[in-house]
């Protein structure tokens, strides 16, 4: 059951359909964990714990610890979306695709400025 996707427009959404016609068992993923799970499946790394970050409408990661997904407290391990980088400034909007060029060139500034706080 999938409880809540907003970017998605999905709530309480059963995947029973979806096993039931492929005849397998399914287990939904959030972007991030899905793609650090496929890059430790694939890329032939020696690595079994790693970190991939994701850049696209805002910034997640998927994290793997000893070749299995770190789901962390409820489901949230890997999300660093909203963690505080400047003082009252989230990494969502510092380093969101569509903010990264105009923050790239202020972000010196700012820096500056927290400093002298």
């Amino acid at each position: 059951m999938i409880m809540f996707a907003c970017n998605l427009n999905f709530n309480k959404v059963s995947i029973k359909p979806i096993e039931e016609k492929c005849g397998v068992s399914v287990k939904i993923l959030n972007d991030a964990d899905a793609a650090a799970y496929g890059e430790y499946v694939a890329s032939g790394s020696k690595a079994d714990s790693f970190i991939c970050i994701t850049l696209g409408t805002g910034i997640g990661s998927g994290i793997i610890i000893n070749g299995k997904i770190y789901n962390g407290f409820n489901g949230a391990g890997g999300e660093i979306g909203h963690t505080t980088l400047i003082k009252r400034r989230c990494t969502m909007l510092v380093r969101s695709k569509r903010v990264l060029g105009k923050n790239m060139r202020q972000l010196p500034h700012l820096l500056h400025r927290q400093k002298l706080r």
